[in-house]
């Protein structure tokens, strides 16, 4: 098992209207508050999507990817999924290769007096379309 085994999962990708989303989660070892989840990328096949592109559900309402380190919308927690709107649309039945890019900041923990922990992290799979 490696830390970023529940990022994605087999069921994750689904086609919603002329829109994918894509449920994601986080690594295992711990929970960290939205402004804590950086520089999201989504590539779906061949197809790179930067955070300016996607969208994250937060309380029932879908706001920019780009805007979570600058909002104080809560905590993610562990075993939540969070659902990001791709702007691309892939037919069902598919499988595609994803791969999900993001750096966690780690509040709490400082490697450095003034700077907390970056940890990039990277999680990748084939997922048939649902």
């Amino acid at each position: 098992m490696t830390m970023v085994d529940h990022v994605l999962r087999e069921d994750s990708l689904i086609v919603d209207g002329n829109a994918m989303l894509l449920d994601v989660g986080l690594p295992w070892f711990r929970s960290v508050p939205l402004s804590c989840v950086n520089g999201l990328i989504v590539t779906i096949g061949e197809h790179r999507f930067s955070a300016h592109e996607l969208q994250i559900q937060v309380n029932g309402q879908f706001i920019s990817v780009d805007k979570l380190p600058e909002l104080d919308l809560g905590e993610w927690y562990l075993q939540d999924r969070k659902q990001i709107k791709i702007p691309a649309l892939v037919k069902q039945g598919q499988l595609q290769k994803v791969r999900v890019e993001f750096e966690m900041v780690i509040p709490n923990i400082f490697p450095t007096p003034d700077k907390p922990a970056h940890l990039p992290m990277v999680s990748q799979a084939e997922l048939h379309v649902k």
